[in-house]
Formats: structure tokens, sequence, C-alpha cells
């Protein structure tokens, strides 16, 4: 059987192939050229990148050594169980404070009305003229003696009391010349309980601690 003979491409077929094989060229030689191009183009991205990260993590040592080198200094301070105003500028609730200090419930109470019942009565027995619940704007305390002092009792005292009282301080100190809270049965951690009176004491000038 004879074997076909390949037919030769005509002229305007290889003139065409030549073009293509051009073309390619070109576009193989124009991508090396574009990647070597973008290859600085990186070079300076990455150096900008990392030299952004030294200057964002320079800043962030300055700014804490500044804070820490800001805050105050303060000395070692004992434990705390109650918080008492060693000067009062407008009238001073230290003897009703030592009345309550000397009030000893007959018996313990589990909830705050039972301890609050005695010691208003203890309170009225010791010739104070002594409030249940007076209101004055958004705030109502447990008791008020001779118009001035607000007196809010808690107890058995748990973290989330502590909570609360806090709020009624920051409502209560705005009524009443001294606001005096009395806590009995305190439950919570003593940790937890002196770094809370401390920070009545810095805030609340106003504010005075009993703990029974």
């Amino acid at each position: 059987m004879a074997r076909r003979r390949k037919r030769e491409p005509t002229l305007d077929e290889s003139v065409a192939e030549g073009a293509k094989a051009i073309a390619r060229g070109i576009s193989r030689l124009g991508s090396l050229v574009v990647g070597a191009a973008k290859a600085p183009k990186r070079r300076r991205i990455q150096a900008d990148y990392e030299r952004g990260q030294r200057e964002h993590e320079e800043y962030l040592r300055r700014v804490g050594q500044a804070t820490v080198q800001s805050f105050p200094q303060y000395p070692p301070q004992q434990p705390l169980q109650s918080y008492i105003p060693r000067e009062h500028s407008v009238s001073d609730p230290r003897p009703l404070i030592a009345a309550i200090q000397e009030f000893q419930p007959a018996t313990r109470h589990s909830y705050e009305l039972p301890y609050q019942t005695a010691l208003h009565s203890w309170l009225e027995a010791k010739g104070w003229d002594v409030g249940y619940e007076e209101r004055k704007g958004h705030s109502r305390p447990d008791m008020v003696v001779s118009g001035r002092f607000a007196i809010e009792v808690k107890g058995p005292t748990t973290t989330g009391q502590l909570h609360t009282i806090a709020d009624k301080l920051l409502r209560y100190t705005q009524q009443w010349e001294y606001v005096i809270c009395v806590l009995f049965d305190v439950q919570c951690n003593e940790g937890y309980y002196e770094e809370w009176l401390r920070g009545v004491s810095l805030q609340f000038p106003k504010a005075v601690v009993v703990r029974k």
C-alpha cells in the first residue's frame, strides 16, 4: 500500500504560524519583564511592612512605660474591717456609728428585714430620730437618721450584695450627708472584701462601712 505524502503548508499558512510563534515569544518575554519589575516592588512592600511593625512595637513600648510611670505608688495597707472617715466637713456621724457598733442582735438573722427592725428599735431606744425607708428623688435607703444620715443594711453579705451597694452609694451620697452601710454575716472572700472596701474609701468620701 502506498504511503500518503504529507502536505506541504502554503505560504500564507507558514506566515500565519510564524506570526503566532512570534506572538507567543513576545508574551513570554513580557511576563518575564513584568515579573522582574514586580520583584523590587514586593521587596519594598515587605520592607515597609517590617518597618511599620518595628515602629508600632516601639510606640507600644513607650506608651507602656509612660503608663506604668504615671501610676501613683501607694504604701502597703493593713487589712480593713470597717471604713470610718477621720474628718467630717458637714456633720459628724461618729456618735451614730458608735451606737451601731454597740448593737448586738439577740439572735443570728438569716434575712435583712429582721436585722433592720432590731437595729431600728435599738437606735430609737438610744434616742435617735430614725425614719424608715424615706424617699428622696429615686433613692430610698433602709433608714434615715435625723434627716441627715442614710443607713443601708445588707446581709448575709455576699459578693452580689457588695455590687448593689456601689450602685446605691452613687445615688444616696447625692441626697444625704453621709451613707452608713451596715454589713452583717459577711460571706464573700476576704481578699475581695478588703479590695472592695478600699475602693469605697477612695471613691465615696461620704460613705461609711460598718461590718458587724
